[in-house]
């Protein structure tokens, strides 16, 4: 069942009066939406599925207000939940149709032939959490889970049976949770063994065995072993091959086929030293099989660079099949000497089958890897060039990426490259991208993850000079709360503070009881109904023409269905109404959400009950300049607007640019109009610094700029001043 809008506006009248400069016009909407984990999109979720997307088209709705698209999905299976129909239709807002296109970068992006996990339910919005239900698969994983698609589908059985949800049968129910450990082998000091023969490099190659071992030959060979029982080799339970090697096996006589692990075990397998200090990227894989006393007894598996203190992952409870498991070694790059260990742990009570190990192998390449970005801070869509310097990233770029990171269960985005050898890179911030992991990508492989933080993201679009300042309407239609007003005004008002050096602001008009999201001329704020998920929504209207992209039109919802607040302290469970539009507002100004590091800005796209976030971060400051920041001019200084009497506003300016101009052009705007109107022209005189211009209809709230008018006809602007009484 969808839910439609309750209300939309007809689209004719606003795209017409933009006349011969628009090009082409669309809409964007921005929304700031609950950060989800993985049990909370299960839990809100009707049924979990994998697909395949099969198609996709956008309409306007019957009046024209909005742009919605609706993607057919293939069912492949039924991971959690209702099991439904074969092929399903989602609604989701935003789209292109003609020359018409509505953006909202919050849902998810859709491609016809992508196979999908999603989290879904039977409301206006049909995926949970919008771009957090939908995930990306791509080459067997999951992208941005960092697992197989089988584990990952595996987690959300377990938790969606944890929470007594239908699970349909399937092959694998869980996925097993890992727990970080740090351990510390038993045995006293480190023991030297047998150092494992090292590969000799005699070229860059993308990936190279360093150590493999299937427990098919002479035990324990290279392994070191701690413990009675310990572990060995057995035949019960192969991953494949004929053997594998057992927790228990060794110094007790016991037999998997008939017997549990021990108590009070505490068995070791090491292997080591092996050496890394020629090498970029490591990585311990393995297959292993658990049953251990849940939350009791565990199997761990961990690195060290002493034979002593051991970091790694444990694993507790009974995983009934093989799965693959990944130690990543990198950190341990330019050690001489790293060893790995199994092991294996029990108390004094019950016991169960223990923990199986097969196929272990220890891989290291060349790949390429990042040693540092400079500068590590900068603002992204800026066109900013970044310097990545390291090493092994090719002569030439060829199909090598440089991968940004935007947000979870998103493929990272994309830059764009200026320059490329094989140890440094220059390339641009892409639009669409976070504080967080940057890597580049090879033939050779990806990269370690190094760190990279985004001040700001900046859409694409800006007010124009014309239509600046921007007015706003308030329906104060909150049904919780009272205020609201006066806290979206503030909000406002936070920005506005904030906007020296700039020719932006934004003006309250009043209130007003339309409805949004529609173009009609308004720029409103107000409560909806559910938005489907999004705690806040802007809409943003732009035209683009020969002169670039530039907003026309914004709204504003906020979620009727959620808990608000006005008041200086904010409740438990509730939201606080001046930190959500505090962020809307900032999608009006044309700033992106941040997904990634970015939590103490006011542009994170992620909100949190029970905080406020009513100020400014550095970087949100940084985006309102970036995009608005007046020329830097020194032609015309000491301009001023006062109100004389009835006789109007008299501006006044002095003149210090030596190059020669023809004249001077005022310019106003009242609030309630739409963009600046030419009120007076006057012709510049020879020798001559200061000037004054009378405009008879000033008054008070009336908004000046001066343009001078060069002998080519060319207009250059110079600043705004708002007219204020004469004393």
């Amino acid at each position: 069942m969808y839910v439609e809008p309750v209300r939309t506006m007809r689209r004719s009248g606003a795209l017409l009066c933009l006349g011969a400069l628009t090009l082409v016009a669309g809409s964007s909407a921005w929304a700031l939406v609950p950060l989800m984990d993985l049990p909370a999109l299960v839990d809100r979720s009707q049924t979990v599925v994998v697909g395949t997307v099969t198609g996709k088209r956008s309409q306007w709705e019957e009046n024209g207000g909005m742009i919605y698209t609706y993607v057919r999905v293939r069912i492949e299976q039924v991971v959690a939940g209702a099991v439904g129909p074969r092929v399903i239709t989602i609604k989701c807002p935003g789209g292109t149709v003609g020359n018409i296109t509505c953006t909202v970068p919050d849902a998810p992006t859709w491609t016809v032939g992508e196979r999908v996990v999603l989290f879904l339910r039977s409301q206006f919005f049909n995926v949970v959490g919008w771009h957090q239900g939908k995930k990306t698969i791509r080459d067997g994983r999951v992208v941005g889970e960092r697992m197989t698609l089988d584990a990952f589908l595996g987690r959300v059985r377990a938790v969606a049976a944890r929470q007594g949800r239908r699970v349909p049968p399937q092959g694998r129910l869980r996925e097993p949770e890992r727990k970080p450990v740090v351990l510390r082998r038993p045995g006293g000091p480190r023991r030297q063994l047998k150092q494992p023969p090292r590969i000799l490099r005699m070229e860059p190659l993308a990936e190279q065995v360093l150590m493999s071992d299937g427990f098919e030959g002479a035990w324990p060979g290279a392994w070191a072993l701690y413990g009675t029982p310990t572990w060995g080799t057995d035949d019960y339970r192969p991953h494949t091959g004929t053997y594998s090697a057992w927790c228990a096996k060794t110094g007790a006589g016991l037999d998997p086929e008939f017997h549990n692990y021990a108590n009070d075990m505490d068995a070791w397998m090491v292997y080591g030293p092996f050496d890394l200090s020629t090498w970029h990227t490591a990585c311990l894989r393995f297959s292993a099989w658990v049953d251990a006393e849940s939350g009791y007894d565990y199997f761990a598996y961990a690195a060290s660079t002493d034979d002593v203190d051991y970091s790694g992952y444990t694993v507790s409870g009974g995983w009934f099949f093989w799965y693959d498991y990944e130690l990543d070694l990198t950190e341990y790059r330019g050690d001489p000497d790293v060893w790995i260990a199994f092991i294996f742990h029990s108390n004094s009570t019950v016991t169960d089958r223990g923990a199986f190990v097969d196929d272990v192998s220890i891989t290291v390449d060349t790949g390429p890897a990042i040693d540092e970005i400079t500068p590590e801070e900068e603002s992204a869509g800026t066109d900013t060039p970044v310097t990545i310097q390291g090493e092994y990233f090719g002569a030439t770029q060829k199909q090598s990426e440089v991968q940004f990171y935007y947000k979870a269960g998103e493929p990272k985005t994309l830059a764009d490259v200026v320059s490329w050898s094989d140890t440094e890179i220059v390339c641009t911030v892409p639009r669409q991208t976070s504080s967080g992991p940057v890597t580049v990508v090879t033939s050779k492989g990806t990269s370690n993850e190094h760190p990279f933080w985004v001040t700001f993201s900046y859409s694409g679009a800006r007010w124009h000079e014309d239509a600046l300042p921007v007015p706003y309407e308030i329906y104060e239609n909150a049904a919780d709360c009272t205020g609201e007003g006066m806290a979206i005004q503030a909000a406002a008002d936070e920005w506005n503070a904030w906007t020296s050096g700039t020719n932006f602001s934004l003006y309250h008009a009043g209130s007003t009881d339309l409805y949004v999201p529609a173009q009609d001329g308004h720029n409103v704020l107000r409560w909806n109904a559910d938005l489907g998920g999004p705690i806040g929504l802007a809409w943003r209207w732009s035209a683009t023409s020969t002169e670039g992209t530039f907003i026309y039109e914004c709204d504003v919802a906020f979620a009727e269905n959620y808990d608000w607040s006005t008041g200086s302290y904010t409740p438990a469970g509730y939201y606080d109404v001046q930190t959500i539009a505090l962020h809307e507002m900032g999608h009006w100004l044309a700033l992106g959400d941040l997904y990634g590091w970015d939590w103490d800005k006011v542009m994170c796209g992620y909100g949190l009950t029970d905080q406020q976030k009513r100020s400014l971060h550095y970087g949100d400051k940084l985006g309102l300049n970036w995009v608005y920041a007046e020329p830097t001019i020194a032609s015309l200084s000491s301009l001023s607007a006062a109100l004389v009497g009835r006789i109007g506003a008299l501006v006044e300016f002095d003149w210090l640019d030596p190059r020669e101009v023809v004249g001077f052009e005022l310019y106003r705007r009242s609030p309630a109009m739409p963009a600046f109107e030419r009120t007076r022209t006057l012709w510049s005189e020879p020798n001559r610094q200061h000037y004054r211009i009378l405009d008879p209809g000033g008054r008070p709230g009336m908004m000046y700029q001066v343009r001078s008018i060069y002998p080519d006809g060319r207009r250059q602007r110079h600043g705004s001043i708002v007219a204020r009484p004469a004393f």
